[in-house]
């Protein structure tokens, strides 16, 4: 990820349906090099890292798995480790989004 001075403007609290129509709008727009959906993780990231649920953000962080960017495996990695324990219910559903990325 990028240097920690840069990664502050991702530390403000986000509303969970704006995150997911800005993921959606990027995965149907011309983002090709993830750059839009690299930008949303990690704003969900930094939400999860202040304490705030995120869990509802399951299914739109899922679709990011298949992206051949290894920062982005990583943010939806982090997402799942961070719901494991607290949400095992979500991780069973993962299962078959990391079989077809192999």
């Amino acid at each position: 990820m990028a240097a920690s001075g840069n990664d502050a403007k991702f530390f403000t609290r986000g509303k969970i349906q704006e995150f997911k129509s800005e993921l959606q709008d990027a995965a149907r727009g011309k983002d090709k090099k993830f750059q839009k959906r690299k930008t949303v993780l990690k704003k969900i990231v930094a939400n999860i890292t202040m304490g705030n649920d995120m869990s509802q953000m399951f299914p739109e962080v899922i679709q990011c798995l298949p992206i051949p960017v290894l920062e982005i495996k990583k943010m939806v990695y982090l997402f799942l480790v961070s719901y494991n324990r607290v949400r095992p219910d979500l991780i069973e559903h993962a299962i078959p989004h990391f079989q077809a990325v192999r």
